[in-house]
């Protein structure tokens, strides 16, 4: 059994065990990325899987005991465990029918105790997704020269992904947003066929994944020329993006720093045009905690990786965002976000 599962089960009583079948709490715990689930009690670490998977899980489940759900569940499940601690916000009412029978309690909880451990990222964690975000910054780098008049966002996006994946990331960790013109009011825009014009600013939200692990980073460039409009509004982002980075220490409170570029947004006439969260915790997943929110309760502490992303979005004429991904360390963020904010004018 490894560090993580030996903190997680710690606090456990002999007939108690965690199950694990979220894919992203899966890989976490053992570092087996197919289809699986964990049980996980003091005295054992079983990986159950199927004749697919088999092999690959021995190879990678380290200090797991690799079953085969040929046998059955409960032809595994220790007689001895009485309660499982399940992922609630994962689990299906279909699974619950499933893996529920007579004697067994299926508790709350699982999800809380793993993303407790999830919060504060290991040195070798920040290492991927460091790496991760170097990957995306390149190939941000090498689409940026592609953008001109004509050029398609969907020609932009799959260039993006071709470029991580030659790179060596095994993906993207979300779909690649591309949104030019007046699409670029829309925070999550789709990518679509529209083609770039001159006066149009383009807001690029892209990550990619590596060894398992997500990066996140969102730049917004000109092509051709701006307005005195839009360059108001792209020095009020960026400035409120730069006060919030300053802002993200360890003690600090989530809330306090949304709070930070909000005011500043606010102050300069947008606060209704910022209707989002500054930004949220990146690791195995793109969005996990902590949560950079007015309505968040929670402290930032070292280790934590969070995204710093304000942003304003005029409905039907463009929109600015600017995002970093930072690392908290003491009184001082690590930015992991190599590139640079001043305004691109391609």
């Amino acid at each position: 059994m490894n560090g993580r599962c030996e903190r997680l089960v710690r606090t456990l009583r002999e007939d108690e065990a965690y199950f694990v079948t979220s894919p992203e709490n899966v890989f976490y715990l053992s570092g087996f990325s197919g289809e699986g689930m964990l049980l996980l009690a003091p005295d054992c670490a079983v990986l159950i899987t199927d004749f697919r998977y088999i092999e690959d899980a021995q190879n990678r489940a380290e200090g797991f005991t690799v079953e085969d759900i040929a046998r059955g569940i409960w032809q595994i499940v220790l007689e001895n465990i009485h309660t499982f601690y399940i992922e609630e916000e994962h689990m299906t009412v279909a699974q619950l029918r499933k893996y529920g029978r007579p004697g067994l309690r299926l508790a709350d909880g699982g999800g809380k105790a793993i993303g407790a451990l999830r919060l504060v990222k290991e040195p070798e964690e920040v290492e991927k997704i460091t790496k991760a975000a170097d990957i995306a910054t390149a190939a941000f780098e090498r689409v940026l020269g592609l953008m001109k008049v004509g050029v398609s966002e969907r020609e932009l996006a799959l260039e993006f992904e071709y470029q991580v994946k030659k790179a060596g990331a095994s993906g993207v960790s979300f779909d690649t947003i591309v949104a030019s013109g007046p699409n670029s009011s829309m925070p999550h825009a789709s990518v679509s066929d529209r083609t770039l014009q001159d006066g149009d600013f383009v807001t690029m939200d892209f990550g990619c994944i590596y060894k398992g692990y997500c990066s996140d980073m969102t730049r917004t460039v000109a092509i051709g020329s701006v307005s005195e409009e839009q360059r108001r509004v792209y020095d009020t982002v960026l400035k409120a993006q730069l006060a919030a980075l300053d802002a993200v220490k360890s003690g600090a409170s989530c809330a306090a720093v949304d709070a930070v570029a909000r005011d500043i947004i606010t102050d300069a006439g947008y606060g209704d045009a910022f209707g989002h969260a500054l930004g949220h915790g990146v690791g195995v997943q793109i969005h996990e905690e902590p949560r950079l929110s007015a309505r968040s309760a929670q402290t930032l502490g070292d280790g934590m990786v969070v995204t710093v992303e304000p942003g304003i979005y005029l409905a039907g004429k463009f929109g600015v965002r600017i995002e970093d991904l930072v690392v908290v360390n003491g009184e001082k963020a690590v930015n992991l976000s190599h590139f640079t904010k001043e305004l691109l004018i391609l």
